[in-house]
């Protein structure tokens, strides 16, 4: 403690000391890190009297009266302090620098708490912290229990310690303008403690008044003085980063070991530090075991700085290396291949060290997808693994795919579109070739599958069993997908139809175990189809549905009967034995000229219990008709009797009678007529006569008209002429003849049709 001052009296009569109004202000931190003001107002006084305002005064807050004030000279140290009315200089200047140092321990507190900044949790991170260290005394500030004694000056901190960890330092440095700057430093890669206690040095400098009697208001000496072990409190050390929690995964994928070896793992290379307080180390607990077959494991112990520990295990397995050779393979388009199989595609599987592997001590599997869908040879790889011995080799097989029973699909821009293949009994629809760029199917397509359960199907009459169809428009790749049945019974019949087949049978190739058959011209071709029956595990054309028809010309109004009698006309050549003509199941219309369709049903003998039928289209090319008498080849006349006067002789029979068929159109229709006349080259020629309807006769050595026809309406297409028995033609035997007993007579008649008018 340090007090000065000198006390200097001077006496005067009648003094009078006039205070002019001055005004201070000083602006200090509040508890809540706010600045207040505190102010000193002016106040009246008189030589005998000071007026003081003071309301609610606290230790930082006085409102004073501030009168003239003479300068003492500097007193000398006392050694303690001197007691005024049980009061020293001293302790009410430590009383005032309490009441104050409190406001101080709040504010560094919050400085310290309400810090956005961090302290790192690694050793040698720094934190720098301004906090503030004075709080200025107001001129003439006056303590509520002593009126008599004034203070000005200040109150500040001089030191600011740690004394419970030793984990972090604290050094503080005094900036000057009413701040000073804590400094954090962490000291070790350890925990601090949650809360810090920190201790402070305050220090108080403070200029003491008296007033005296006679000199008013006079500075006697200074309080200064420094104290240290001051505690703050407990701060939170909200500002200090926590320390990461030691995280850290193994490596998930399982190592694999070769049996029997000897390795050296690097054990950075089995984890991931996912966080960690600082630098991390590790070493194995325990490394795998290379002899013995299988699962394994090691275990890794890892630290980091701050000292924590964890444990990972990690996985490995132990393998024996397996040793084969691939055995090359030979596939029919289309062929399924099952997974069973795939172990005739290596041999002499063994250890590397050479020891025989059973078959059933490993699996083999295809890599990727492998279909027999194209013709040619590629390599496929395969896998070979061994639950047993722990291990997998792949190898490549070289695999040759060809033709086998398949009908193959082009378009009309010889582009193949797929296939339809059979092994085994089973239907498949796959691409032939993978490399083909078409990306749309170019025909219209379908495909219809007739099974043997069809009873006595006519083919194309029949719903099939099964039936897919494909536009044109539609993407390559539908072909595949096509909902056709996988199931393809002995006897079935599959129809196969794509544009443009009439004119290219190219468009469907067919094959028996890979060779080419001989294909049907395109005048067997019907529908733009082809008719396979599969049979025998082979395919062959359906002999009923691509007979080779032509077109059979007819008379116009030619009769069902007569159509029936040439059904056979309308197919070249003979029919297979197995192959025979039903009848028409529709006629033909032969009462229309040009060309007309019917259908002939043909029904095909494919084996014991398996008959199929198919309406076989035909035409008929109907010309326009003509016009036609039927005359009987025979005319008889009753036996003669010689009789002295003349005599007619009559036919023998009565119901003699001549047919004219009329079959033209009716706008081709014309007027007719009919003449007669003998060939008068006969001896009966000169005796033979005509009587017509109206009975009169006529002899027949001229050509004489028998029967006309006019055009009218709905002229009939037939017309049939006979007359009685005393009527048409008749012998006129006159009494003198040179006819002989016992003699038959013949004469011949000339019959003319003849169109138009007479």
């Amino acid at each position: 403690m340090k007090r000065s001052g000198l006390l200097q009296l001077i006496m005067c009569a009648s003094l009078v000391v006039m205070v002019s109004p001055v005004e201070a202000q000083t602006t200090l931190p509040s508890d809540n890190g706010e600045n207040n003001s505190i102010q000193a107002e002016n106040s009246e006084v008189d030589s005998n009297e000071t007026k003081i305002n003071n309301s609610s005064l606290t230790g930082s807050e006085a409102v004073i009266d501030k009168p003239l004030v003479t300068q003492s000279e500097k007193m000398a140290s006392n050694s303690g302090p001197t007691l005024r009315g049980n009061y020293s200089y001293y302790l009410e200047a430590r009383e005032l620098a309490d009441a104050n140092r409190e406001a101080l321990q709040r504010a560094v507190r919050a400085a310290i708490s309400e810090n956005p900044k961090k302290l790192g949790y690694l050793k040698g991170s720094t934190l720098e912290i301004v906090v503030p260290n004075v709080k200025l005394i107001p001129d003439f500030y006056y303590l509520p229990n002593n009126a008599n004694i004034r203070f000005s000056g200040m109150v500040g901190i001089t030191d600011i310690y740690l004394t419970n960890d030793d984990t972090v330092r604290v050094t503080y440095k005094d900036n000057g303008s009413q701040n000073g700057k804590l400094t954090f430093t962490k000291l070790k890669n350890a925990p601090t403690n949650t809360t810090l206690n920190f201790m402070y040095s305050v220090q108080h400098s403070l200029r003491t008044y008296r007033k005296m009697a006679l000199l008013g208001w006079t500075q006697i000496e200074d309080e200064e003085e420094v104290r240290s072990g001051r505690g703050i409190g407990p701060v939170n050390l909200n500002f200090a980063e926590p320390a990461p929690e030691l995280v850290v995964t193994p490596k998930e994928e399982t190592t694999r070991l070769a049996y029997g070896s000897t390795v050296s793992l690097e054990v950075s290379d089995y984890y991931n530090v996912k966080t960690s307080a600082g630098k991390v180390t590790a070493t194995f607990l325990t490394q795998p075991d290379t002899s013995v077959l299988g699962p394994a494991e090691a275990t890794i112990q890892l630290t980091d700085e701050y000292g924590q520990q964890t444990i990972v295990t990690v996985p490995f397995e132990v393998f024996e290396t397996l040793v084969a050779q691939p055995v090359a393979q030979t596939l029919v388009l289309g062929q399924d291949i099952p997974k069973v199989v795939l172990k005739q595609w290596v041999k002499d599987v063994t250890t590397l060290s050479g020891d025989a592997i059973d078959s059933t001590d490993y699996e083999v599997e295809l890599v990727s997808t492998f279909s027999a869908n194209a013709v040619g040879t590629s390599e496929v790889a395969i896998r070979i693994f061994s639950e047993k011995y722990h291990s997998d080799l792949e190898l490549t097989v070289p695999v040759t795919v060809k033709m086998g029973t398949a009908i193959q699909l082009t378009n009309t821009d010889n582009q193949i579109i797929g296939g339809v293949t059979v092994n085994d009994g089973k239907l498949d629809l796959v691409d032939i070739d993978d490399r083909n760029v078409t990306k749309v199917v170019g025909n219209n397509i379908s495909i219809a599958v007739y099974k043997p359960e069809l009873d006595n199907p006519i083919l194309n009459e029949s719903t099939p069993s099964e039936e897919a169809q494909l536009k044109a428009t539609d993407a390559i790749d539908s072909f595949k997908s096509l909902p056709i049945g996988k199931e393809l019974p002995e006897g079935s019949v599959i129809k196969v139809a794509t544009d443009g087949m009439a004119e290219n049978t190219n468009l469907l190739e067919t094959y028996n175990d890979g060779k080419k058959i001989a294909f049907i011209d395109n005048n067997r071709i019907h529908e733009q189809a082809i008719y396979y029956l599969y049979q025998n595990k082979k395919f062959s054309t359906v002999a009923a549905a691509h007979l080779e028809v032509k077109t059979v010309p007819v008379s116009r109004l030619t009769s069902l009967s007569e159509l029936d009698a040439m059904i056979h006309a309308f197919y070249h050549g003979k029919l297979p034995g197995n192959v025979s003509l039903k009848g028409f199941s529709s006629y033909p219309n032969t009462a229309e000229t040009g060309l007309q369709a019917g259908k002939v049903l043909v029904e095909e003998q494919l084996g014991e219990n398996n008959v199929i039928r198919y309406d076989q289209p035909i035409t008929i090319e109907v010309d326009d008709g003509d016009i036609s008498m039927k005359v009987p080849t025979t005319m008889n006349f009753k036996d003669y009797t010689f009789n002295p006067s003349e005599t007619t002789v009559e036919r023998a029979i009565d119901d003699w009678q001549l047919e004219v068929d009329d079959t033209r159109m009716d706008s081709l229709k014309t007027n007719w007529h009919i003449n007669l006349k003998v060939s008068g080259e006969q001896e009966l020629d000169q005796y033979m006569t005509f009587v017509d309807y109206q009975n009169n006769r006529s002899y027949l050595t001229e050509n004489i008209t028998i029967y006309s026809q006019d055009k009218i309406e709905n002229q009939p297409d037939n017309t049939s002429i006979s007359w009685g028995a005393e009527q048409g033609v008749l012998l006129q035997l006159p009494a003198h003849n040179n006819l002989k007993a016992d003699k038959t007579y013949h004469s011949t008649l000339e019959w003319s049709l003849i169109l138009g008018e007479e």
